[in-house]
């Protein structure tokens, strides 16, 4: 016995700036629409959704794949899932017109992405440029890291013109130990 009667995936793969994702293409929204869609029928206790990573189909996204059926759902807009929630998931009829039953087609694009994916890997790894998850990592911090720098230089600055840390907290509205261990 299966734990739910459908299974629902749906890829929230983010992918870096410039570069086709589901996310730039709306699947977070499609997700929250369908989340809302299945709450709404009374179908969230029947029907499991889970977001995954790629599909390699970036392209035609957002791709909505059910289970048990195998169906594969392209370009799905968050318009679109009150009908597949209906017509699919309470009914048991695909929505034909989203669909995506080329396999063939499907297997050339994810192969085609995964290629280039994996060639993009090596030419990052040959040139020593840090991984995508590194790098947003460090550019998380930079904004931060710029603003304690401004108030760092105003703390150092009115302490090397004689201010007291308690001067210089109440001036930056701030608690005075606090900016006398910054000092």
């Amino acid at each position: 016995m299966e734990p739910f009667r459908q299974h629902v995936f749906i890829c929230t793969q983010g992918k870096p700036e410039g570069a086709t994702s589901y996310p730039g293409n709306g699947s977070r929204r499609v997700l929250q629409a369908l989340e809302r869609e299945l709450a709404g029928q009374g179908l969230d206790d029947q029907v499991q959704v889970t977001t995954c990573g790629c599909l390699g189909l970036c392209d035609e996204g957002p791709v909505m794949i059910t289970y048990p059926e195998g169906v594969w759902y392209h370009k799905v807009r968050e318009e679109d899932v009150p009908e597949i929630v209906n017509s699919h998931l309470l009914s048991g009829k695909v929505v034909s017109r989203l669909a995506w039953g080329d396999s063939h087609a499907m297997y050339a694009q994810a192969k085609e992405h995964r290629d280039h994916y994996r060639a993009m890997v090596k030419a990052r790894d040959e040139t020593g440029i840090l991984p995508d998850d590194l790098n947003e990592m460090i550019r998380g911090f930079m904004s931060s890291r710029a603003v304690l720098t401004a108030l760092e230089v105003d703390v150092f600055t009115a302490v090397a013109d004689g201010a007291s840390a308690e001067n210089v907290a109440h001036k930056i509205h701030a608690d005075a130990r606090a900016t006398e261990m910054l000092a």
